[in-house]
């Protein structure tokens, strides 16, 4: 009984999975506003820290592995807006609530080191703009849906595992920005990479 139990331990885990993220938003863009059509700077900022908890499973034959995962994610990063070189008082942090499906595949090389990669399917539940000093200045509008990849390590401890891995985004997240209170709108081309680490632990 004890050897079937193992067995099936190794062909099949469930688990649970937890842990931080360091998201920042790639962006650079340039829009004209105004009656001068003056150009607005709208990019990059720094990186914040993140969460996610969910749910794995695992299926393994011989040295070769799936592992779906269902996470709930708090990710998100901060915007620089400047106009003709001088930066706007107030810094824009954007915090996103996301439902995300990761689909890993994976090689093991020992019994407890693995590497990864595959696809992740992102739904943004929720987003919230936070402008600091000033009042909400842009808003950015995100798309509900969108495509990336991961690819990571990881180790394998008695029942618990062990993940660093990075994502990246194969489409846009945000998708315009527009301005308060007015019909006007810029297209963006916005992604949300984040680098990972996470530790589970198996039932």
């Amino acid at each position: 009984m004890v050897a079937i139990h193992q067995t099936n331990a190794q062909f099949f885990q469930l688990g649970l999975k937890a842990g931080l993220g360091s998201s920042q938003f790639k962006v650079d863009e340039v829009f004209s506003s105004g009656e001068n059509q003056e150009s607005v700077f709208y990019r990059s900022g720094e990186a914040v820290l993140g969460w996610h908890v969910g749910l794995y499973s695992r299926l393994k034959i011989s040295k070769v592995y799936v592992q779906p995962e269902l996470l709930y994610s708090a990710t998100g990063g901060k915007i620089k807006v400047s106009n003709d070189g001088i930066d706007f008082p107030g810094l824009g942090e954007i915090k996103l609530d996301r439902l995300d499906i990761p689909i890993m595949a994976g090689f093991y090389f020992t019994k407890s080191f693995r590497v990864y990669a595959g696809p992740t399917f992102t739904y943004v539940i929720s987003d919230k703009s936070v402008w600091s000093n000033t009042k909400d200045v842009f808003r950015q509008d995100f798309q509900k849906g969108a495509i990336g990849y991961q690819a990571g390590i990881g180790f394998d401890i008695s029942t618990f595992i062990l993940d660093l891995k990075y994502e990246g985004n194969l489409s846009a997240l945000g998708k315009s920005v527009s301005i308060p209170g007015t019909d006007i709108h810029f297209d963006t081309d916005l992604r949300n990479p984040q680098i990972i680490l996470s530790m589970g632990f198996r039932f």
